[in-house]
Parts: C-alpha cells; structure tokens; sequence
C-alpha cells in the first residue's frame, strides 16, 4: 500500500484560512438567512466547496485544485435547487433539513473521485478507494476532535458560572458569532492533522480489515443457514414488525462490503483455511438470491401500498444491494481475486443514485404524491392519519394532494374526518395558503345564519397574520359553524359572532385598529334549540363599573346573575 506525503506546513495553514473563512461565512449567512431563507441554501454550496478544498488540496497555488473543488457546486446547486423547489416555505425550525444532511452524504460519495483526479495512480480504481479509506478515517477522528473540543468548552463555561463569571458561557454558547467561526475551525483543525498523519489512516484500515476478517467466516455461514432454512419457513415467518426487505438487504449488504473489504487486503494479511474461504465464497454466490428476494418483498409491498419516499429509497438500495452481489458472484469465478474495480464502481453508482434520488430526474416525492392520490381516485384504499401526515411532507406536490383531499370526503377516513388532520395541516406554516384560498376555504367550513348579515371580507382571513383559534378550530369539525353580525355594545357598532355546533361554543370578535380579533367568549347548554329557530338577542348586564374622576374602574362581580327584568 503506497501511502500518501503529507501537506506541507503552508498547507496546513491554507486550510486553517479556509476553515477560518468558512466560519465567518457561516455566522454572517446565518444571521442573514432568518430575514432571506434562500440563503441557507448558499451555506451549503460554500461548505461543500470549503470542504472539498480542504480535503484535496496540497497546494492552494495551483488553480487547477481550485478548479476541481469547484466541481462540486453544480451537484450540489441541482440538489439544493430542487429542495428549494419542493419546499419554497420551508419552517424556521426546520431550516437547515434536509438541505445540510442531503449534501453532506453527496459531497463525501463525490469527493473520492474528485481527489483521485489529483493522483498519478496504474489503476484509478485503487486511488478512489484509498481516498475513502482516508476521507472516512477523517471524518471520524474530526468528528471526535470537534466534540470532546466542545465538551471542553461547555466544562470552563459551567467552571467559571460557579463563580458567577458568566462572560464565557455566553460567549460560547449564546452569540450567532463565536460557535460557527469555532467550529469551522476545529474542522479545518482536525482535516489539516489527519492529512499530516497519512500512516494513521493505513493503521486504521488495516484495523479495521483485521475486524472485518474476523466476522466475515460467521456472517458467511449465518448467511448460507438462513438461506437454507428459506424453503422450509419461508418469508412469511419473519414477525411483521421487522421489514423482510430491510433485514434481507441488510445481509447482502454487510456480505458483500465485508467481503470487498478483506479482498482488498494487502498480501498475507489476511489468510482463511481452505474450508472456510469456500464456505465465503458459497455465501458470496448465494448473496444475489438474498437481494433478489429482497428486490421482491418490497415489490409486494409496493403492490399492497402504493410508492412512499421510503419505499422508493429502499428500491434504489436494493438494486444497487442486487449489482452489487451478482457482480462479487461473478468475481469468484477469478478465484477471490481482487475487487478493486468492482468497489469503485458501485460507490459511482451510489453517487450517481443519490444525485438522482434528490433532483428531478426521479423524485420520490412526486411518485408518492401520484401514487397514493391515484389509489384513492381508484376506490382502492381510503387516507388515513399516516397517510396525511405522509402528503404533508412531500413539498408543494403534497400540499396541492392535502387541498384536493379536503374537498373529496369520501377519499378520507373517518377518523381523519373526526380528528381534523387536513385542517391542522393546511393551516401549517409549510403550507401556507394564499388569502384567496384561505377565504374560499374558510367559507365552506362556516355559514352564515339565516337571516343575518353576512361578516365582512377581513373578517374571514387578514394576510399577514394568522388565523384565530376559534376560526381554525371550525375547520376541524364536520358540521360547519355558523356566523353572524348584531350589536354587543352601547356604541352600536357591529360584532360577528361565531358558533361552533361541536363545541357549543360562541366566540365573539370586534374590529380594532389592528383588524378583527376575539373580544369575548360563551358557552352555549345543550337544551337549546337550534339557532336557525331560535330568537337572538342582547341583553344588558345588571352589574356595572365604576368611574372615579372620569377614569372607569373595571369590576368583576363574584354573582353576575340576577332575576330576569
């Protein structure tokens, strides 16, 4: 195993700066993104950039590693465009997924392939993989590095808070400007001390190739009883809360990667008597049956179900689990030679795959929204809480399906009829209604009472503000509410009076300078006729206030009753 030269010290120092530079970007970006939410969408083109440059560079004066760093940005544009797309209201609390995590995972499946460019290697295959090997020991010690730095940090800030000095808990942990900055730093930190240790990262793959070696015999041979007890159960057998498909593919999966892994050993690390590298390679050979039969419990499910986000991820898993063994099955005929090419190739289809997974070439949220919206038209099934639940997370798709949803009862459940679920969800931050929609919306779930002068336009949905409880809370029930105007003050100005059949509430809202708000409330006894028949007015209340100078003093009387006049 040829091992890389470490960076030279003036590298080291280019990717503090970089690091450095990060950080304030970070600070500066978010502190802008609260006012300009597109622009948590900047933070990860910069970071994955930053990152790249960090971990390919050896020399910051040469424009062509500036050059390959930068080839990770339109990836990476494509994916975050098209999430901005899906989810153009994305909520405060959730601003940074899946952006963040999405981009990551495609900056550390592309980034191999971009350092291999900057390597004179025989076989270009080998420098991919070595690149992984030091990519992932990387992350991990930096990971480590980062976290016990702030558990550090959180240490003295609690240390000097004993002592009522509390400058730098706050200054750790309560400003928008020293934690990205510090933490950009000891990135760049941990990036710059793995890179000068390139015998580090060899000690940690040929530890983890000696652990590796170590269960791949007993994974083999559970692999190849597990098959041969298949006959005889059958699938049927395994409990229903466990996936047939994620246990299936998850055997293939730590068959195949086990096996890649000590193939690509050095020579003679690695030595198997004779019995057990064929009990390896049988397992290896029958790895395919087990993707094949994973590949088919998730189609019966899909046939049963209908397409889901999770349902169309793991597919794409499956048939990458299924290349993968037929193409180490296909390998044994070469007796265990080396798998090099054949790794390679499948962390490019992973790539390739996960770029496809989050653009517009595939899009599982637009296949979830067609394909249960197409069960429901069909009569096939009816949605239920999970089901909603599931439309309200799949973007701008899922909201148009909640809308369409809400005006075909009969495609809803009753529970999600009695619960309310399309109201509480169309009235969420994510999928914010326009004030025309709003109002027609409004206008279906509250009449107006015979006989009574219908409320005003702002009445029904003010832009810019939220709707209040009361109002919401109509949407949730199945009889509409009802609402009229009539006097409830000495001034004769006009109230709108709100009753909800469900809760036998009435609610009354006057109009301020800030618009109509909620002025009063009363709860209507269950013997009462229906307000259609019933005769509505007011009545003045016996009890009054009292005025000392011109100022009124507000009283609240323990007994407001008093015999009817």
């Amino acid at each position: 195993m040829t091992l890389p030269m470490a960076i030279s010290a003036t590298t080291r120092w280019g990717i503090l700066l970089v690091g450095l530079a990060t950080g304030i970007a970070w600070s500066a970006l978010v502190s802008l993104s609260y006012s300009v939410p597109p622009l948590q969408y900047v933070l990860v083109l910069v970071t994955g950039f930053a990152a790249v440059l960090m971990l390919s560079s050896t020399d910051f004066r040469r424009s062509r590693q500036w050059m390959l760093a930068l080839a990770i940005v339109p990836p990476l544009a494509l994916v975050n465009g098209w999430l901005r797309w899906n989810f153009p209201e994305q909520p405060q609390a959730e601003e940074y997924w899946p952006v963040l995590p999405i981009g990551a995972v495609l900056v550390f499946l592309l980034l191999p392939f971009i350092q291999s460019l900057q390597e004179q290697a025989a076989l270009r295959a080998n420098a991919v993989l070595a690149a992984l090997w030091r990519n992932t020991f990387t992350l991990l010690a930096t990971l480590m590095l980062v976290g016990v730095c702030w558990l550090i940090l959180w240490f003295w800030g609690k240390l000097f808070t004993l002592v009522e000095v509390k400058f730098f808990y706050r200054l750790f942990f309560n400003n928008a400007v020293f934690p990205p900055i510090a933490t950009a730093l000891m990135f760049a930190s941990g990036i710059a001390l793995c890179r000068s240790l390139p015998g580090a990262s060899a000690v940690f793959r040929r530890l983890v190739t000696l652990l590796v070696a170590a269960i791949l015999p007993l994974h083999a041979l559970v692999s190849v009883l597990f098959l041969s007890m298949l006959p005889v159960t059958g699938l049927a057998i395994i409990p229903t809360a466990v996936s047939a498909a994620a246990l299936l593919t998850t055997m293939a999966l730590m068959m195949v990667g086990m096996a890649a892994i000590v193939s690509e050993a050095e020579p003679g690390m690695v030595r198997y008597p004779r019995i057990i590298q064929w009990c390896v390679r049988l397992a290896l050979v029958l790895a395919p049956l087990i993707a094949a039969l994973a590949c088919y419990a998730l189609w019966l499910r899909v046939t049963q179900y209908g397409w889901t986000t999770d349902r169309v991820e793991a597919v794409v898993l499956a048939g990458i689990t299924l290349v993968w063994t037929l193409a180490m099955a296909w390998q044994q005929r070469r007796n265990g030679a080396a798998t090099t090419v054949i790794s390679a190739g499948v962390l490019a289809l992973m790539a390739l795959c996960w770029l496809v997974l989050h653009a517009p070439i595939l899009d599982p949220l637009r296949m979830t929204v067609n394909s249960q919206m197409a069960r429901y038209q069909a009569g096939e099934a009816v949605a239920e809480w999970g089901d909603v639940y599931l439309l309200s997370k799949a973007g701008r798709r899922g909201k148009d399906a909640i809308l369409l949803l809400d005006k075909h009862p009969e495609w809803q459940s009753a529970a999600v009829q009695k619960r309310g679920a399309l109201a509480s969800l169309v009235s969420n931050t994510s999928l914010r209604l326009s004030p025309e929609e709003e109002r027609a919306r409004l206008a279906t779930h509250i009449v107006v009472r015979k006989g009574s002068v219908a409320p005003p336009v702002n009445w029904w949905y003010t832009p810019g503000k939220s709707v209040a409880y009361p109002i919401s809370e109509c949407l949730q029930v199945v009889e509409p509410c009802q609402s009229w105007m009539m006097s409830l003050r000495e001034d004769g100005t006009q109230q709108v009076l709100l009753f909800n059949p469900a809760s036998r509430q009435l609610s009354v809202f006057s109009a301020g300078p800030e618009g109509w708000q909620q002025s009063g409330e009363g709860q209507l006894p269950e013997d009462l006729p229906a307000l259609e028949q019933a005769d509505i007015r007011s009545r003045v209340k016996p009890w009054r206030d009292v005025e000392i100078q011109g100022q009124r003093i507000e009283m609240h009387y323990f007994d407001n009753r008093m015999p009817a006049r």
